[in-house]
């Protein structure tokens, strides 16, 4: 299989069979840049990219332009929008929802029925308690324990967790 990296997607949207993906890790600039693309490209252009030892239930969904690295588990029923990154060795447990633009980092993890809204971001190494709701933009920060639901944007972090402050929308949390 060929891959090219372009620098310029005009290069490319001549070939009506190519394939793209939006290697972008900060999930406001991820949907900015699909945005932008929207309008010359379908999102069936935007396969799930599945890392082949990542571990995805057959009961599960991971939607179109999403990312599922090495060593990620995705539990029964999970659904995974549209252009989610499910980070190396994180887990998802069963009756999960992350929302559109959403990820999940390195070691993270998840118990049953959690939700992540859009844009939601998950630290290194975090834990979301079962049944627990986050809202839309919320950054839940690296090795915290989140045990009660969050609405955003916010920035949460600790042991457990705590508001830290409110978040501006687009604002970078990868620094």
């Amino acid at each position: 299989m060929e891959v090219l990296v372009l620098a310029a997607l005009d290069q490319a949207l001549s070939d009506r069979s190519a394939s793209f993906a939006i290697a972008v890790g900060d999930n406001f600039s991820r949907e900015k840049i699909w945005r932008e693309t929207s309008r010359q490209l379908q999102l069936n252009a935007f396969p799930a990219l599945i890392h082949p030892r990542a571990h995805v239930s057959s009961f599960s969904a991971v939607g179109p332009g999403s990312v599922v690295m090495a060593g990620a588990m995705i539990g029964a029923n999970t659904k995974v929008g549209n252009f989610c990154i499910v980070n190396t060795q994180a887990a998802l447990d069963h009756d999960n929802c992350l929302g559109d633009f959403a990820s999940i980092a390195p070691g993270a993890v998840t118990g049953g029925g959690v939700t992540l809204g859009e844009r939601a971001a998950i630290g290194i190494g975090a834990a979301i308690k079962h049944n627990v709701s986050i809202g839309a933009d919320v950054v839940v920060g690296a090795q915290s324990y989140l045990n009660k639901d969050a609405h955003g944007p916010c920035v949460m972090y600790g042991t457990p967790a705590r508001l830290i402050r409110v978040r501006e929308l687009g604002e970078p949390y990868l620094d």
